[in-house]
């Protein structure tokens, strides 16, 4: 996988740190990184907040949810050895961005339960290779030198996306109907696009991406070439397992609590704009998320995993905030 090899110890030589001719292409990947933030998780919480105002069955629900869920999990680890071999990276972050806008669209126009379910199952499957896709090409433009400061220099772009195009979607969801929702996901995903576009292929170092550091130079003249480490290798990193357990983890007590929340809001109060509602508790989460990201990113007092333990600590609180609070306002501190 791109996102964990990249812990790998040097395997051969390779490519010195990103030039400063690589300024441009790292501007494009944070812009790009912006404008993803409506497409990468498709309809997100807002698709369970529509389906719930349509009276669709909450068993139905679940299963759409749980598709897109379920597909993004098998897809992932598939997506990242994809995206580590291959050297059109910038080509799947297109295909991917045009299958989560179709399977977004989908969900607006039937209620088929069949091609409902497909829908996310697309969506979140190339979701999966969506993050893939950005992770090589952010570890190939930035090198591991400057891998931290670029993933925390996206995430505060991509948290700022978000916050436009929450608002952009509550606000155009509200005054014209939750179908306009697809018209701001389309505006952000040309956005993308173009800053795809805006990337040199020549800039993107393609052994870097794989996670390959700059060693001591082969004793021969001719340059070794690693390969791309395969799925057995993976099964030695435990180190990784346990972190992917532990974002697993994490990700179940985490992913789901917006989705609900504004489905009990529809359920029980649907005069109070659910749709509006949801938009202003992403906008809440990433005003958090932009500082966040960039402290993160930046701070050389506290370690990668303090912030890990923070978040996990953080989130039995906000569990209990969700419970006790059923008004509006809950989406707040939530």
């Amino acid at each position: 996988m791109t996102t964990t090899t990249t812990l790998a110890m040097p395997m051969a030589a390779s490519s010195p740190p990103a030039p400063a001719a690589t300024a441009g292409s790292l501007t494009a990947l944070a812009w790009m990184a912006f404008f993803l933030a409506d497409v990468r998780d498709g309809l997100g919480p807002f698709l369970a907040t529509y389906l719930q105002s349509q009276r669709v069955e909450q068993s139905l629900i679940g299963l759409t949810l749980t598709a897109g869920g379920l597909a993004a999990v098998v897809m992932t680890p598939l997506a990242g050895a994809w995206v580590d071999r291959s050297a059109a990276k910038r080509l799947l972050l297109v295909v991917a961005v045009v299958l989560v806008l179709a399977g977004s669209a989908c969900a607006f126009t039937t209620r088929s339960p069949v091609l409902l379910i497909a829908s996310q199952a697309v969506a979140g499957a190339a979701g999966a290779l969506l993050a893939a896709a950005l992770a090589g090409l952010t570890l190939g433009l930035a090198r591991r030198e400057g891998l931290r400061r670029q993933t925390g220099r996206n995430e505060a772009w991509s948290h700022a996306g978000n916050i436009v195009s929450a608002l952009g979607a509550g606000v155009v969801a509200h005054l014209f109907g939750a179908p306009w929702m697809m018209a701001v996901m389309l505006a952000m995903s040309v956005g993308a696009l173009l800053c795809v576009a805006a990337i040199r292929a020549q800039d993107v170092d393609h052994a870097a991406a794989r996670g390959v550091d700059a060693a001591e130079p082969p004793a021969s003249s001719q340059p070794v070439q690693a390969a791309p480490e395969g799925f057995g290798d993976l099964l030695r990193h435990k180190a990784l397992w346990f972190f992917a357990l532990t974002c697993a983890l994490f990700h179940l007590g985490n992913a789901a609590m917006l989705p609900l929340l504004n489905q009990r809001l529809a359920a029980t109060q649907p005069d109070a704009a659910p749709l509006l509602w949801t938009g202003v508790a992403i906008v809440v989460a990433q005003l958090t998320m932009v500082p966040v990201a960039l402290w993160v990113s930046r701070s050389r007092r506290w370690d990668l995993s303090a912030f890990v333990y923070l978040a996990i600590l953080i989130l039995p609180v906000r569990g209990l905030l969700a419970w006790a609070f059923p008004s509006v306002w809950a989406n707040l501190p939530v």
